[in-house]
């Protein structure tokens, strides 16, 4: 059974218990160079132009939009 076919529940249920496996095994999940230098680049650009940031509201909504339209 694919994700979005379980109710919200299990859905919320299912990220739940993915979430309290990550932190127990957080030692052991390692993060790719290639992800710590996107990290690192966005850091920078933000600290370069704290303009060109946007709002977590602004983020979320944008998120949402995008989701919806998958």
């Amino acid at each position: 059974m694919g994700f979005r076919k379980l109710s919200s529940e299990a859905q919320i249920k299912y990220v739940q218990n993915l979430w309290d496996f990550i932190v127990e095994y957080s030692e052991e999940i390692s993060v790719p160079e290639s992800h710590k230098r996107i990290l690192d680049n966005r850091l920078t650009a933000y600290r370069d132009d704290k303009n060109q940031a946007v709002s977590w509201k602004q983020g979320r909504d944008t998120i949402l939009k995008d989701l919806e339209n998958h």
